[in-house]
């Protein structure tokens, strides 16, 4: 039995509970396209408002299907404050990251030790060891290359005893 394709207009006004009392969204005109009975609805980000006043912004999913052959909806509202708030702390933390690996002029990176692959290389890194940072995401023991032979043996014994105990290290 093949469900018929919703191409429909829905006005939407709902209510939701928050901290157990009921909080009021204006809803809107939504258009919804999706076929009946499948997930590929919609998915809206909008605010609703308490009682006292004050907005929260939440994210509805919207998704028809049919039932004793009507067209019905399943709409489920999710507070996403707390989200919000986490990119937001997350994208200035990624942005003071930036400009202090952009502006410092000592080499550092972040290295994954099970994988043997490095994560990030500040910038400085093509400056000091005159090699393209692309060549130490290829191949993680590139980074020997640079290294003075007298230097070598050390250098590797550091990295070897750094993967086998799972502690930074600082050599110079």
């Amino acid at each position: 039995l093949a469900a018929p394709a919703a191409h429909a207009q829905f006005d939407l006004s709902w209510y939701t509970i928050d901290g157990g009392g009921a909080t009021f969204s204006t809803g809107g005109n939504f258009s919804l396209g999706g076929t009946i009975g499948q997930p590929d609805a919609g998915m809206i980000q909008t605010l609703h408002q308490r009682k006292d006043g004050s907005t929260f912004p939440v994210e509805v999913s919207l998704r028809p299907f049919a039932a004793e052959g009507k067209s019905l909806m399943v709409v489920v509202a999710r507070d996403i404050t707390a989200r919000q708030l986490a990119e937001l702390h997350l994208k200035e933390a990624n942005e003071r990251f930036q400009q202090f690996a952009e502006n410092i002029n000592e080499a550092f990176w972040i290295r994954d030790l099970e994988e043997d692959r490095f994560l990030y290389i500040s910038p400085a890194f093509e400056t000091l060891f005159r090699r393209p940072v692309s060549s130490l995401y290829q191949n993680a023991r590139a980074f020997l290359g640079a290294v003075h032979p007298d230097d070598l043996e050390r250098v590797t014994a550091a990295f070897v005893w750094q993967r086998e105990h799972r502690q930074g290290i600082e050599l110079e």
